[in-house]
């Protein structure tokens, strides 16, 4: 029993590893940067409500800003 439920699980994770690929071209509705921001107060804000990044690059460094 517990054999044949290991080899049920393996053959379901190995059929998921093979999928297609999902296609990553951007829709027209994606937001897309050719460059980083420049200055801090143009960088891009990225989190998910508790924690915050800004990332912007400047003098060729990119730079990140944690908050909370």
């Amino acid at each position: 029993m517990k054999t044949s439920l290991f080899l049920l699980s393996a053959l379901l994770v190995l059929t998921n590893c093979t999928s297609a690929k999902p296609d990553l071209q951007p829709s027209p509705h994606d937001l897309v940067f050719d460059q980083l921001a420049s200055s801090w107060d143009e960088g891009m804000p990225l989190g998910n409500g508790i924690m915050g990044a800004l990332v912007w690059e400047k003098d060729g460094r990119l730079r990140i800003a944690l908050d909370r």
